[in-house]
């Protein structure tokens, strides 16, 4: 798939739980089908593992793997490979993790991501090489564009709306910001991705370096408890994206230029009927698969194929 100028991306994947490599190896496959395309590849893992180690160079030999302390999720190794890595050699960034499943009900934005969905939702942009090719188009033809992930991700956090956690999230947020040098837009509320996986312009991720932060600056791994830094970081990568201006003075956007309207109108329906009710009604009616090779998507009405993207 040709691109109008050749790119350099950086990937960068914390790989946790090591046997989910198999599907964020098939994703980055995806790259390798661009032409003027080229990326690097940086993994962090929290423990040593040949076999995985193997299979990294196997996948790609000059690899870069750096072991790190179990602290901060997946965002605290990654604020760690952002200290060593020279960001304005690429011109956008990768970012990935071995999300695990979700074994309790969960929803966000009226989807449901129990089980593997939130994972998928998270992948989406990079899982087919049609989506992905939709992301380099957009950032490369909108220069308002600074982030793009799965809208079904996105949330907002307003000030002094939510309640004490996402409140106390919001102003550490906005303290880190202004600390950056940011002021904070729009003012009173922020858009980020749950999830944190995502494709943006490496130069929107500078600012972060001002704050001096290392793997040390996160506790050890409490998943009962969300008042800390990881959570906080999470919201601040879409707050700073927005907070930053483009050469025309705009401001970035977060943005998903692959989703169709259709799923905005499922959102609405799965807020207005109860979820028992319509998931099998939904699923009749329209749904989208994934050939088991990742290569592509084929949207079915009523269980019959209608078209393969």
């Amino acid at each position: 798939m040709p691109l109008n100028k050749s790119l350099k991306i950086m990937v960068y994947v914390h790989i946790y739980y090591h046997d989910m490599w198999n599907k964020l190896e098939t994703c980055i496959e995806n790259l390798k089908s661009f032409d003027h395309l080229s990326f690097d590849l940086v993994v962090t893992v929290v423990k040593d593992d040949q076999f995985l180690f193997e299979r990294l160079k196997a996948f790609k030999s000059d690899v870069k793997i750096i072991k790190v302390l179990n602290k901060g999720y997946d965002l605290g190794p990654f604020v760690e490979v952002l200290n060593i890595v020279d960001l304005d050699k690429y011109d956008y960034l990768i970012k990935l993790h071995t999300k695990r499943d979700i074994p309790y009900y969960h929803e966000l934005n009226h989807f449901i991501l129990t089980g593997q969905r939130w994972r998928h939702k998270l992948l989406s942009f990079i899982s087919s090489r049609t989506d992905l090719k939709k992301c380099f188009q957009c950032l490369e033809n909108d220069d308002n564009a600074g982030l793009i992930a799965n809208y079904a991700l996105f949330s907002r956090l307003c000030c002094n709306k939510g309640n004490e956690t996402e409140n106390w999230i919001f102003n550490e947020a906005e303290k880190l910001l202004k600390k950056m040098g940011l002021q904070p837009y729009p003012q009173d509320n922020c858009v980020h991705v749950s999830g944190t996986m995502f494709i943006m312009r490496c130069k929107l991720l500078n600012p972060l370096k001002k704050l001096n932060l290392s793997i040390n600056s996160f506790k050890a791994v409490e998943r009962e408890n969300i008042k800390d830094l990881p959570h906080v970081l999470e919201v601040l990568l879409g707050w700073m994206t927005t907070s930053q201006t483009n050469n025309r003075g705009q401001h970035y956007r977060i943005i998903d230029p692959f989703s169709s309207k259709i799923f905005k109108v499922i959102a609405l329906i799965r807020y207005l009927l109860p979820y028992r009710l319509i998931r099998k009604i939904i699923r009749f009616v329209y749904r989208i698969e994934v050939d088991p090779e990742g290569k592509f998507k084929i949207i079915k009405i009523f269980k019959i194929p209608v078209l393969k993207l």
